[in-house]
Formats: C-alpha cells, structure tokens, sequence
C-alpha cells in the first residue's frame, strides 16, 4: 500500500500558470480522495473511476499538484541529522558566488587614553566563493501502471522523492567529511586551511591573513574512545583566529558512522573513563549524529571515522548552500500531447507511448568555509 499524504500536506487553491486558472479546494480534495481510494471502493469500480478520470482535462495538472505539495510536505517534516551541525545558506545563481570574509575585527581592543585616539586595526578582507549544482531524475509512468494500480503503489512516489532529496544532501554532507579512502584531506589535515581567495582571485596563504591548522588526531589517538575524544576537545579548545586569539570553542555533537553509534553512546554515558578515574565528557553535553553515508563514499575506513564539530552557534566547518527561491526539491510534469479523436480535454500520457513523465529536481551544494570548527579522525587505530 501506497503511504498516506503528509499531514502537512495543503490543500489551499493553487493557479497553474500553464492552464491559467485556478484549482479549487474542492476540485483537488475530489482528486485526493479518489487517488488515495478513500471512499474504499471495490477493485472494479475504483479502477473504472480512476480510468474515467485519466483523460479529465486538469487530471495531469492535479496529479503534479499533489505530488509536488507532497514532496515539499514530507521533505519539510524529514529533518536530517546533519541540520543540528552544517550552516546552511542560499546564493542567487549557478555561478560561483563571492562572499567577503573579513579578518582582523575580533582581537583585544587597546586602552584610549583621556582625548586620546582610537588607532585603526588592521584588517584584511578575503573571499570564499560558494556554487550549487542541480540533482535530479525522471520517473515514467504508463496509463496501464495508473489504471492496473489497485494497491496505490503509484502513491509512494512523492514519499520516493522526498527521501532521494533528503538522502542527496546527507550524500553531499558526507562526501565532506570524508573521500574514497580516508577522510577529507582539504578539510582535515595537519596544515588545513579555508580556502579563502585574495581580493585579485588568487588563493590566499598568508599566514598571518589564514593561518593553518592541525585538526586531525595523529595516528596514536585514532580510535573513539574516551581518552581519543578528550585529545579531541582538548585540540578544539586550542583553535585560534587568525590574529592569535582564542575563538573559546564548545565541543557539540559527534558524528559517526552507523557502526560506531554503539560505541559513541557508551563514550559519552560511561561514568568511569577507567577503573580509578571518573569520565568528565558527559560535563560537555556532547551529542550523537549518525551519517549514513560515511562507508558509503569511504570504502576504506568509513566504519571507523568520527568527527568531533564546535557548537553551531560559534561557527561550522562548511555550509549546505541552495539555490534561492528553490530551498526545496521541485516536481516537473511533461505534458501530454494527445486528446481524443471525438474532441474534449487532453488525454493521459504520450502520443507514442501512453507514458506520462515526471521530474525530481533539487539544488544545493556543500561549500567550505572554517577547517577550525571540527576535529576529524580516520579512528581505525587505537
């Protein structure tokens, strides 16, 4: 059976712009409860209702209605993991967007004295270019599949594309954090640095203007473990801006793989780091997150990465960017070209083929931004 509608699903009127008038609640209420077989009718008789409703002029235009309020509904109520750790942000197009990063406002500010004057910092301003990339798939559809669809198979779509949206960014976010064989060299190393570019385009490697560094654990505190995680916040503390500063960063969430979760829960529960001394992690607050596609794109060490991130609130170590005004997947119909030979509104489907087409579409793209906000480990030694 096909799963139920979203109960965030909308009913309100909608106006295509491709038929030029509006959809009324009634109309579209109408086409719900015959689609979702409300009315609990018999095999044949539904099939008959759905069969006369196929070739109705606006059934096209309702169906990619549905769907399209649908998928947003249930893509809105799936939130991901990744939210409570990644910065998210929009920009206007396709093109690589430029955003100004200034250095040199957060330092100690120096004592003036009476009639004295405010010296001038020096500051710098560097740029971060952020881009989007367009994922999408066509789902076809015959006439035969929607008049043969007695269970409301066909239903689960929406549900379908929902998920590919929500999976295509945890995707995204995992490809990150880590590569085919190890975790992410640019983002996690000795020597990290954000990829910051001078006001000529040129990439900057002033030291002083961006710095490097060291947010990786070295191979003799690799595996999580109590002790391993404590390096890590210890080395999260350390982290200074550019001008030497402390940045006064909080350990949040820890992200694993699925096969460390287990082990992640008892690190930060345990009351006893070993049989003398207390455990002091659990003091920090520190939650679990679970990215699913760490040994997915990491077929090496997937399993045994983990990554420590600083409280949002302070900063993250990249955004997920969307493209503005299309935050959410969006749901494309291809219109069918056939009508009837006796006259009368538009029919389902292909001229050649009775298949109707639908299109999944979602914009987003995870961008770089501050290698000093999270800690990685490749975890496979201990």
């Amino acid at each position: 059976m096909a799963e139920p509608l979203s109960p965030n699903f909308d009913v309100a009127g909608y106006a295509p712009p491709s038929i030029g008038r509006t959809l009324s609640p009634a109309r579209i209420a109408e086409h719900l409860r015959l689609t979702q077989n409300a009315d609990r009718l018999g095999i044949n008789a539904w099939r008959a209702k759905v069969e006369e409703a196929v070739g109705a002029s606006d059934f096209p235009i309702l169906t990619q209605y549905v769907t399209q309020r649908d998928v947003i509904a249930r893509y809105q109520t799936a939130i991901p993991e990744w939210r409570d750790y990644v910065k998210t942000g929009t920009i206007a197009a396709f093109t690589p967007a430029e955003q100004m990063w200034t250095t040199g406002i957060r330092e100690i500010l120096p004592k003036v004295p009476e009639r004295g004057e405010r010296k001038n910092t020096k500051q710098s301003e560097l740029k971060r270019q952020r881009r989007v990339d367009a994922y999408g798939e066509r789902y076809d559809v015959t006439w035969q599949s929607v008049v043969n669809d007695v269970q409301n198979a066909l239903g689960d779509i929406p549900a379908q594309m929902a998920r590919a949206a929500r999976a295509t960014e945890a995707y995204l976010v995992a490809s990150a954090l880590v590569s085919a064989t190890a975790i992410n060299s640019t983002l996690f190393s000795d020597t990290a640095r954000a990829p910051a570019l001078n006001a000529d385009g040129t990439v900057c490697t002033d030291a002083d203007l961006n710095p490097t560094v060291d947010n990786v654990l070295d191979a003799n505190h690799d595996a999580l473990s109590i002790a391993n995680l404590e390096v890590a916040v210890e080395q999260l503390a350390k982290m200074e801006d550019a001008k030497g500063n402390p940045m006064g960063l909080r350990p949040r969430f820890l992200v694993v793989p699925p096969a460390l979760e287990l082990t992640a829960w008892k690190v930060l529960e345990s009351a006893m780091s070993t049989t003398t001394l207390v455990n002091v992690i659990p003091k920090f607050g520190i939650q679990v997150r679970v990215n699913e596609y760490l040994p997915v794109i990491n077929g090496t060490s997937g399993h045994t990465n983990w990554f420590l991130f600083a409280d949002p609130a302070q900063g993250s170590p990249f955004e997920m960017t969307y493209l503005r005004g299309y935050e959410a997947p969006a749901v494309f119909l291809k219109q069918p070209n056939k009508t009837a030979a006796g006259g009368g509104g538009r029919l389902f489907g292909d001229f050649d083929t009775d298949m109707m087409s639908y299109a999944v579409q979602h914009v987003c793209g995870v961008n770089i931004i501050d290698p000093r906000f999270a800690i990685g480990s490749t975890g496979d030694t201990a």
